[in-house]
């Protein structure tokens, strides 16, 4: 029988989206590491029109980071 595993996460975001300049002050990481982040694909933008300021999906990289949590909590509960 495989192990039941439990597993809660309790995330409050007080927006869905910042700035790259915002996502660099409230993570430690410089500008010019974020837009890298962005242009390789470990971070979203969120979809714009135009001229508007780039917008980085902080709901998905939550996401993201709460599935990464899981598949390790998973691998290591596997290795035992």
């Amino acid at each position: 029988m495989e192990p039941v595993i439990n597993v809660a996460f309790n995330i409050t975001l007080d927006t869905a989206e910042v700035t790259i300049k915002e996502y660099a002050r409230r993570t430690g990481v410089s500008i010019p590491t974020v837009k890298k982040m962005l242009e390789d694909g470990r971070l979203t933008p969120m979809p714009k029109k135009g001229k508007e300021q780039v917008m980085i999906n902080l709901a998905e990289r939550f996401q993201k980071a709460m599935f990464d949590r899981l598949e390790h909590i998973i691998r290591t509960n596997q290795a035992h």
